[in-house]
């Protein structure tokens, strides 16, 4: 017999927005598992994990009603809840508009919130959403903040 599990996997909500992580100087580490290497450590037992090393640095854009943030601040990101430190913090009250242009964040769109653009570039995907960079249209609403600017697509 089949469980539906849907009601147990509500997704959680903030009231904020982000931009996904995007890595500026990223260092990562390959392990290789086989089954029946090393008995009774970790729960892998076959397959490949990559690893995210110390040092590796990421940019990311965030508003809303945010936490309060401060540099040198740490807080767990990711799957496997990595810890990341905030090294630099630009806080900027911004306004969206069609017009500022300069180099983009990536933004996590639903598949089929996807399809609504005429071009983007794909960074990662699955089945559930895609990470992906947007060309600056005169359609796209954005902000611009340290320098980057955000795309705000209207969904």
């Amino acid at each position: 017999m089949w469980q539906d599990k849907t009601a147990d996997y509500q997704p959680l909500t903030f009231p904020f927005e982000s931009t996904p992580a995007e890595p500026v100087e990223a260092w990562t580490a390959e392990v290789i598992y086989r089954a029946g290497d090393i008995q009774d450590q970790g729960l892998l037992r076959f397959g490949r994990q990559e690893l995210l090393l110390p040092g590796s640095r990421f940019r990311c854009a965030l508003w809303g009603e945010l936490p309060s943030l401060v540099e040198g601040q740490v807080f767990l990101i990711g799957k496997k809840r990595a810890p990341a430190r905030i090294v630099r913090l630009i806080v900027e009250d911004v306004q969206p508009d069609y017009i500022v242009e300069g180099q983009t964040l990536p933004v996590q769109l639903s598949p089929t919130d996807v399809m609504r653009f005429p071009a983007f570039a794909p960074l990662v995907g699955t089945y559930r959403y895609f990470i992906l960079k947007l060309p600056l249209t005169p359609e796209l609403r954005r902000f611009a903040i340290g320098g980057y600017v955000v795309p705000w697509p209207e969904i």
